[in-house]
């Protein structure tokens, strides 16, 4: 069984180059990873640097749900497109872990501070991401005002977040052990399937209610849909944005 990393972010993030980073840092050479980018993501020489260890494949994918994991990786990192909705690719993943019988490590955010300093209307669908992660990498950094990210992080501290804010620099963490831990610090409760729904419940054991108590467990309020089929949380279209530089 592969520890599972699934990387979210906006294309141009960095988000490559992070994973190159932390397989150098935090993986052995002889160890087997996988790599697997959605068809979307723009061919750079950055690709080339990700299979440069003898043990790391790189895959690509159209539809998430039909990822092979390689029977001897010992870890797989999965690039979800950066021009879609991460709704779908969060949705599509939890289907693809339930399959696939892998075991979700960590969920990871590269944030294009840049991208999202000069186009503040992109922050919903940041924080759709970071609703869903255990680790927020922030990237792409130069010129972006001190301010901004004292500011960026403001909600997140106040609505006491879980997940781990770190720095990138030159596409590199300062830690990369830290980041690949595979400790659960994510907000959503989505991927905890050993949770069960009682848990959930604040129940008085001195003052058990008389009516019957309902243990479905609630949808993630990011992932609930419309009778259209369409998503309640409207974020968005990120590729508009990209396309606009």
């Amino acid at each position: 069984m592969a520890e599972v990393y699934f990387i979210l972010g906006a294309e141009g993030a960095g988000r490559r180059e992070v994973v190159r980073d932390l397989i150098d840092g935090g993986f052995a050479e002889d160890e087997q990873i996988a790599i697997a980018l959605h068809t979307s993501e723009p061919t750079t020489p950055v690709n080339e640097e990700l299979t440069s260890r003898d043990a790391t494949q790189l895959m690509t994918y159209e539809d998430l749900r039909q990822i092979q994991t390689p029977a001897a990786a010992e870890a797989i990192f999965i690039v979800a497109s950066g021009r879609g909705n991460p709704l779908d690719f969060i949705e599509a993943f939890a289907e693809w872990l339930e399959i696939s019988g892998q075991s979700l490590a960590r969920i990871i955010t590269v944030v294009h501070c840049q991208l999202l300093h000069a186009q503040p209307k992109l922050e919903l669908w940041h924080r759709a991401c970071i609703h869903f992660s255990d680790v927020v990498l922030l990237d792409r950094r130069e010129d972006v005002p001190n301010k901004w990210f004292s500011d960026f992080k403001k909600p997140y501290e106040h609505d006491h977040y879980p997940c781990l804010f770190e720095l990138v620099k030159k596409g590199r963490v300062k830690n990369p052990a830290l980041i690949l831990e595979p400790q659960p610090r994510r907000l959503s409760l989505a991927f905890d399937d050993d949770l069960d729904a009682i848990d959930l419940l604040e129940i008085d054991e001195d003052d058990l209610p008389e009516e019957t108590i309902d243990l479905t467990r609630p949808t993630d309020p990011w992932l609930v849909r419309l009778p259209s089929g369409q998503w309640e949380k409207h974020l968005p279209d990120i590729a508009k944005f990209l396309d606009q530089d």
